[in-house]
């Protein structure tokens, strides 16, 4: 009964098995933290009463709510929103493993998940993909709210051959281009359209000086019930037209930028930005957009462009 009333107090479906001066204990703890204080006690009857130890403890909660587990990834968040892939609606049950994607400024994110979740989590396991971008992309991803991303994509390819570049890698000399896709059947809508590079810089790509049209239905070719906008070109077609933008990688150029891209209902900003402008200018001026036009995003989608050697 001593056992019974303190020792396992607590502890789900306990039971002990006993043999000789030896004690096997087990059951399920509400969580780590009640883990914790079950085992201590364990040890100090064990100890008690002269008995070896051994604990096979489950920790609950028996069913983990994803809000708890979201709760603590917002805390953890310094490059946008970390997000859980395919939660639950019911909870996770012991056992599973909850996916988690996102970007962050460091490594050490990625490392440190396990321990900052485990007194959330209890006995499941952390799968995580975290992409790690630097302090200017995330900057402006820190000032993005949560925004529909299914409407359209971004597309990579080579200048020099047209080929796809599935990987976003390019190397010295690589001429990048780009498109932003949307749906034939998406036919309303302005466009707008950014690179955010690695030296503190956004660089306006759509709307610019010499384009400043951003109605969809006035944008692009459309292929296979696709929309494809090119929003950097191939150094051929910038040849044959300077007012295109295109870029060749260079040894400066080394290290990650993003592209990003906006689908809204109206314009996202009052006027056309500047040509490029600091990350700083930008993030402002977008949060202060989000702010006076809530619900205006109707689509986004963003995609890393790594230079290397």
């Amino acid at each position: 009964m001593l056992f019974r009333s303190k020792s396992a107090k607590g502890l789900e479906g306990w039971r002990i098995e006993l043999s000789d001066m030896s004690a096997r204990v087990s059951g399920l703890a509400a969580n780590a933290a009640a883990a914790r204080d079950i085992r201590a006690g364990l040890e100090i009857w064990a100890g008690t009463y002269g008995f070896t130890l051994a604990v096979d403890m489950m920790v609950g909660p028996k069913v983990l709510d994803p809000k708890a587990v979201q709760a603590v990834l917002d805390g953890l968040a310094s490059c946008g929103p970390l997000e859980q892939g395919d939660a639950p609606a019911a909870g996770y049950p012991l056992g599973a493993t909850i996916s988690i994607a996102g970007n962050a400024l460091d490594t050490g994110l990625a490392a440190g998940l396990d321990a900052a979740l485990a007194d959330t989590i209890g006995d499941r396991k952390i799968s995580a993909s975290i992409n790690v971008l630097n302090k200017d992309i995330c900057a402006v991803r820190q000032v993005l709210p949560p925004l529909p991303t299914n409407a359209i994509s971004i597309w990579m390819g080579q200048g020099a051959t047209g080929e796809a570049n599935l990987a976003g890698i390019y190397h010295k000399s690589d001429n990048p281009v780009v498109e932003v896709l949307i749906p034939a059947n998406v036919t309303a809508g302005n466009l707008w359209v950014m690179a955010v590079d690695n030296t503190g810089t956004v660089f306006n790509l759509l709307p610019n000086v010499n384009f400043e049209e951003t109605d969809i239905a006035k944008l692009g070719t459309v292929e296979g019930g696709t929309r494809r906008i090119r929003v950097l070109y191939s150094l051929d077609e910038k040849r044959a037209d300077i007012r295109l933008l295109a870029m060749q990688v260079l040894d400066s150029d080394f290290g990650k930028s993003e592209i990003i891209a906006f689908l809204t209902l109206g314009d996202l900003f009052d006027t056309r930005r500047p040509r490029d402008e600091s990350v700083a200018s930008f993030a402002e001026a977008l949060a202060l957009a989000q702010g006076e036009r809530p619900g205006n995003v109707i689509g986004f989608a963003s995609r890393i462009l790594e230079s290397r050697p």
